[in-house]
């Protein structure tokens, strides 16, 4: 667009009072030189009074604007209480109201009504329902911004107790982990419980054969030797359960659990009691009990 020159800014405070060529763009009134008018590309001026007189005389049809006889001409619509437009020169007087106000049709019979008021009225109108529409899409949209950034802000919450309920399986899982240890710790233990108590039980019975069921002698001074009872070898009656005593001590040491200890000793003093009252029983003297004699006159 170029720039309004001083003609421009006169035409536009007084329109009433500017003498343009009909047809003109007010635009174009910088075009005006006095008495003589540029052409629009500037190959030529002309005198003002061949403006409109039905023949063209510019190349670019700017001198031309109120008449058909420029193929690229152009006709300015004022349409007061609506919109301007420009229309093609060619459509002027041909009979067809173009413009709202009716002004592309001066030279004719043809009478235009001016529709400028009542089209620029809804138009207004029309503007106006875009605006409220606009305007409550805006709202539609502030509403659903905020929705999503509550939503986001819960999301992000969401996330973060959903991590914090994981740190807390993950330390329930080691926990329940320690446990499953302890467990199989305290079966292990269980198991070597069990097999010592039976290796106890497993040495007593062979003691218990071994005196039930006493090898042959091989002549009779050994078995008059053998028919005097003889005091059986404190080592060997105590191997067993000094044997038992040992595998406890190796497996538990002093620091170990205090009930585990007071188990064993449990199981040691019930296998030599029931010694001593097989032995009481047959009439047989306890090594054990004659070794600690002796140790005692000594």
């Amino acid at each position: 667009m170029r720039l309004a020159g001083p003609a421009l800014l006169l035409c536009l405070v007084l329109r009433v009072a500017c003498a343009l060529p009909t047809g003109l763009h007010p635009e174009d009134a910088d075009l005006l030189v006095g008495r003589s008018f540029k052409c629009r590309d500037g190959q030529k001026t002309i005198p003002l009074k061949l403006v409109n007189d039905d023949y063209c005389d510019c190349v670019d049809g700017s001198d031309e604007p109120g008449t058909s006889a420029c193929h690229n001409g152009n006709f300015y619509c004022r349409n007061l209480g609506h919109v301007a437009a420009s229309i093609p020169s060619l459509m002027v007087n041909d009979g067809v109201c173009d413009c709202c106000d009716g002004s592309d049709e001066y030279a004719t019979s043809q009478q235009c009504s001016n529709t400028c008021i009542e089209m620029g009225a809804h138009q207004r109108e029309a503007l106006k329902r875009e605006l409220e529409e606009k305007t409550e899409a805006l709202r539609k949209r502030s509403e659903l911004v905020a929705l999503a950034k509550a939503g986001r802000a819960a999301s992000q919450q969401e996330l973060l107790d959903v991590a914090a309920q994981l740190e807390d399986a993950r330390a329930r899982q080691t926990a329940l982990q320690e446990s499953v240890d302890e467990l199989d710790k305290a079966a292990e233990r269980t198991r070597k419980l069990q097999n010592l108590e039976q290796r106890l039980k497993d040495l007593e019975k062979a003691r218990a054969e071994r005196l039930a069921n006493p090898a042959p002698h091989a002549s009779s001074e050994e078995d008059t030797a053998a028919a005097t009872p003889q005091p059986e070898n404190p080592a060997s009656e105590s191997s067993g359960v000094s044997e038992g005593k040992e595998d406890v001590l190796d497996y538990y040491p002093e620091d170990d659990d205090e009930d585990n200890a007071r188990h064993f000793a449990r199981l040691k003093a019930d296998a030599l009691e029931a010694r001593r009252s097989r032995l009481r029983n047959r009439n047989e003297p306890d090594p054990l009990d004659q070794e600690d004699e002796e140790r005692w006159a000594d």
